[in-house]
């Protein structure tokens, strides 16, 4: 809502927006099927993962990849001999029964899955690793120190000492060894490409069910992610690949621009609007939205929907264990960081 919105840990917090309306929930609003699985929302954020939002909130599994990690290290390869379970891999299989059951029983839907790869620690099968060459034929950072001039407040210690086996500590004008970083970002793409094949799933069973030429598809992160470009290996900054996401959709019955790319700006506050305008729902005017529907870019890619896009990230300094505010009052932070793209 274009409202100051003060809240701690999710949107449903007293005296913030509980009468709001999600996204999942206005669909269901208006007569589809809605339902999810995975990391739609953060454990328990809102609480129960939100029952307004869904139609049967009994079968919204989220499912906990963290006593599935890598023990003390940052990424492990799993051979395929070993029996094992992945997160990912569960809520692939609870999707497509998700989708076989509005199929069978032909219900407008809206269904959502939160992959949680590539989220540390990066855990995957291991054939994964033959898509990409040996570590040390890895391009590392190009940028492997911060801006020169840049204020030390916009650069976040991501990896603490002690944290993993395999890191070695680094601060802000020590990069990690050269080596360190080819392997971290094989392991990194490698778990990315097994998100990738789990996508993959999802379209094959769209196309298995005979939905895909009635299905919008949307697909996003919810943020980016850094791989030592400026000595930073997280997400908890202004710069441009924290902040940056991609952003694909399909729709059916736009054929025009179908596998087409736009350089028009977009925010993904922008998706709530542009999936009601898609699926020819009522205009969603009532909840005071921020974003702007994109769906006119699907008929006309060179048009300009909005001249610049946002970003926020604070910093709570006072706060030596975790100065990326985790759990901080708003009213609490030391500094909040903001940048825009206007080009």
């Amino acid at each position: 809502p274009a409202l100051p919105i003060y809240f701690i840990d999710h949107f449903r917090e007293p005296n913030v927006g509980l009468n709001w309306t999600s996204l999942p929930q206005y669909f269901k609003k208006n007569g589809y099927f809605s339902s999810g699985v995975g990391k739609l929302y953060h454990p328990n954020l809102p609480p129960n993962y939100d029952p307004p939002s869904w139609s049967d909130l009994s079968t919204f599994p989220y499912i906990n990849p963290n006593p599935m990690g890598c023990k003390d290290h940052t990424w492990c390869a799993i051979p395929s001999k070993e029996k094992t379970t992945f997160a990912d891999k569960n809520s692939t299989k609870i999707f497509r029964q998700r989708l076989q059951h509005v199929a069978k029983q032909k219900l407008p839907f809206f269904l959502g899955i939160g992959f949680h790869k590539p989220h540390l620690a990066w855990r995957f099968p291991e054939e994964f690793l033959q898509y990409y060459p040996a570590s040390s034929q890895i391009k590392p950072a190009k940028h492997r120190l911060p801006p020169v001039g840049m204020p030390t407040v916009a650069w976040h210690q991501c990896f603490p000492e002690g944290r993993n086996k395999d890191i070695v500590f680094n601060n802000i004008s020590v990069p990690l060894p050269v080596d360190t970083q080819q392997t971290f970002r094989r392991a990194y793409y490698a778990a990315t490409s097994f998100m990738d094949s789990l996508v993959g799933e999802v379209l094959d069973e769209l196309d298995m069910l005979g939905l895909t030429n009635d299905t919008i598809v949307s697909f996003h992160a919810d943020h980016g992610w850094q791989l030592g470009e400026h000595n930073e290996w997280c997400k908890q900054t202004n710069f441009e690949l924290a902040t940056r996401v991609p952003l694909m959709m399909r729709v059916p019955w736009k054929a025009a621009t179908m596998g087409k790319t736009t350089n028009a700006f977009a925010e993904l506050v922008d998706l709530y609007p542009t999936l009601v305008e898609l699926a020819g729902l009522p205009a969603a005017s009532k909840e005071n939205l921020d974003g702007k529907s994109l769906a006119s870019l699907f008929d006309d890619l060179s048009q300009t929907i909005k001249n610049v896009t946002l970003s926020q990230y604070p910093r709570c300094l006072k706060n030596k264990a975790n100065d990326a505010c985790g759990g901080t009052p708003r009213d609490q932070f030391d500094y909040m960081g903001y940048t825009m793209r206007t080009e």
